[in-house]
């Protein structure tokens, strides 16, 4: 199969390994996988980056195999997995390339889709890692969201370096009016993170929400057509759906349920 992974968004992630983040971060996202349901007994986690959800996973008791491609990210998955005390197997692919003859109850790709250059193509491959009447979690940033113009205008004033978007980046956060707007994004955003003010603190969590080497966005109906033509169940969205959740938040999660009469090989 041929593979989408892009080598500018891998070498964004050596350099800015996502997300950046502390134990008490953890212990929360743990949480909010608990509170929306989110718990298997196994689990992986493709494009796991620096192992945010991963290990949230672990602390909740599931065996967990997370998977990405960027060295530095890993590395920070490792080291934060062995301060929690938790066990985690960590495997350096693309998610084009991965490889396995284990399927798991939850697939899990949070983010991950919208930074290869083909999303679609990517939900089909990792799908295909789920046993029968297992459930798909996947993230993907939101076409409609007003949170989108943002980006442009980072794009457009900093053109394709990566470098030079940051510097933009930080020039609008600086603004004095940017604090109050990123408050009020915060509201519409699912996730265990409050505050996007303070989620853009650190360098890594900036270039990837802002400054990111490639990005492509979708519409709620677009994403639900690729579980139906995949043969899922389609569960929910969260934020729940409805006509301000479908427009408002910048990222959305989506939740389905391979049926339990077709397993599945990976093509």
């Amino acid at each position: 199969m041929r593979s989408y992974a892009l080598q500018s968004v891998k070498d964004q992630y050596e350099k800015y390994p996502y997300p950046r983040y502390q134990s008490t971060d953890a212990l929360l996202t743990a949480s909010w996988l608990k509170k929306h349901g989110l718990q298997s007994k196994t689990v992986i986690d493709i494009g796991c980056g620096t192992g945010l959800w991963s290990i949230a996973f672990a602390l909740n008791g599931s065996s967990v195999t997370a998977v990405d491609f960027s060295t530095a990210s890993l590395s920070y998955a490792d080291k934060m997995a062995r301060g929690l005390g938790v066990s985690v197997t960590f495997k350096r692919a693309d998610l084009f390339s991965f490889e396995t003859s284990e399927r798991f109850q939850l697939v899990f790709c949070n983010g991950v889709l919208h930074h290869t250059g083909n999303a679609r193509d990517g939900f089909h491959r990792i799908a295909q890692f789920l046993e029968p009447g297992g459930m798909l979690a996947i993230s993907l940033y939101n076409r409609l969201s007003p949170f989108r113009l943002g980006k442009f205008l980072v794009r457009g004033l900093g053109r394709d370096s990566v470098e030079s978007k940051k510097l933009v980046a930080q020039a609008i956060i600086a603004l004095p009016l940017s604090k109050a707007l990123f408050t009020i994004a915060s509201r519409t955003q699912p996730g265990p993170f409050g505050s996007a003010w303070e989620y853009m603190s650190s360098d890594e969590n900036l270039v990837d929400l802002l400054c990111h080497a490639h990005t492509s966005y979708h519409t709620v109906w677009e994403v639900k057509q690729w579980y139906k033509d995949e043969g899922f169940e389609f569960i929910l969205t969260i934020p729940p759906e409805s006509i301000s959740g479908a427009v408002l938040p910048n990222l959305l999660f989506y939740l389905g349920r391979r049926p339990t009469s077709e397993p599945a090989a990976v093509s």
